[in-house]
């Protein structure tokens, strides 16, 4: 069986002294931006605090397990939502995005994050990326290859949500093609 990890027992102030020490060496190389890295960690720091420091603290078990984050105007599928998506490896996606919704599962959405279209955007890359038209027609191209799923935490709800024009129908069928699901690969062989 494995044993329990005793929480806390690292010295905090050393070990972000090292994690400052690394984020100015990858400042140094002049390639990143380690503001928005820092904005990140701020970000899901202030929201952890909230959760497990004011939520958690409020429910009478103090259990985090039975304690849920609750926006104050829920989202709906075929929505675009503006979230903190983080940082994560070189080639995701990252930093804030405005997020195609396309399952919402109670705590946590399956989203597909979405970037404007520039004119110096090119065409998109299928079957990865698909392109969208917000319900004020303005061009959005959705990246299937960073479709993650997502507390409803990292959900900036001052944005507000966002209508889609393009049919749900169609962005579901492009979603579905490029999992295969339509086609039976294992049946074929």
């Amino acid at each position: 069986m494995v044993q329990k990890k005793d929480k806390n027992q690292l010295n905090i102030y050393k070990e972000f002294w090292s994690l400052a020490n690394q984020a100015d060496d990858l400042a140094k190389t002049g390639n990143y931006d380690v503001d928005m890295l820092i904005s990140s960690w701020k970000h899901q720091l202030t929201a952890c605090n909230f959760f497990y420091g004011t939520l958690v603290n409020k429910d009478p078990n103090h259990d985090a397990n039975k304690v849920y984050y609750s926006l104050k105007h829920e989202p709906k599928e075929h929505e675009l939502v503006y979230a903190q998506i983080g940082r994560g490896y070189s080639k995701e996606l990252f930093d804030p995005h405005w997020c195609y919704i396309l399952k919402h599962c109670g705590t946590k959405l399956i989203v597909v994050p979405v970037t404007s279209i520039k004119a110096e955007s090119g065409a998109a890359i299928a079957p990865y990326e698909y392109d969208i038209t917000e319900s004020d027609n303005t061009p959005a191209r959705m990246h299937i290859d960073d479709i993650r799923c997502i507390d409803k935490m990292r959900i900036i709800e001052k944005k507000g949500y966002l209508s889609v024009k393009t049919p749900r129908e169609e962005i579901e069928n492009f979603v579905s093609d490029f999992f295969k699901f339509n086609s039976k690969a294992v049946d074929a062989k």
